[in-house]
């Protein structure tokens, strides 16, 4: 599955204002942004590697870059084959993160994972939680 065909099943699955963003402005900026019952959400969304994220070192500069602006709206939601992680992207820390392939590596620790979904998926609860 890419991230393309992720981003269609979560759209066609919660109810929210969904909007994929081709960026060609700012790099970094997460893959989608959603809206729902007056909460925002940026997305940024990931296909599980092994046991691990890849993220690019600008995604992971914005991040930090809306974490020391106060912000804490922005999520990452990882598919991993019949899995659907949830993470809180102010909980990644540099720390965490070692170089692969000229990209940040995250190991995925359930610590840093905030919810956890099985297959088959509750979307009801995905979006609850994803709009908390």
């Amino acid at each position: 599955m890419t991230e393309a065909q992720f981003s269609s099943l979560i759209k066609k699955n919660i109810d929210c204002h969904w909007c994929r963003v081709e960026n060609m402005v700012s790099a970094g900026m997460p893959d989608a942004n959603a809206a729902s019952n007056g909460i925002e959400r940026w997305i940024e969304l990931k296909i599980v590697k092994g046991n691990y994220l890849l993220f690019e070192w600008s995604q992971i500069n914005w991040f930090a870059s809306r974490k020391k602006q106060g912000m804490n709206n922005v999520r990452v939601m990882a598919r991993d084959n019949d899995t659907i992680l949830l993470i809180n992207a102010n909980d990644i820390e540099r720390d965490d993160l070692y170089k692969k392939a000229h990209k940040a590596g995250l190991k995925i620790d359930d610590n840093l994972i905030f919810k956890k979904y099985y297959k088959p998926w509750d979307w009801k609860q995905i979006s609850e939680d994803l709009f908390y």
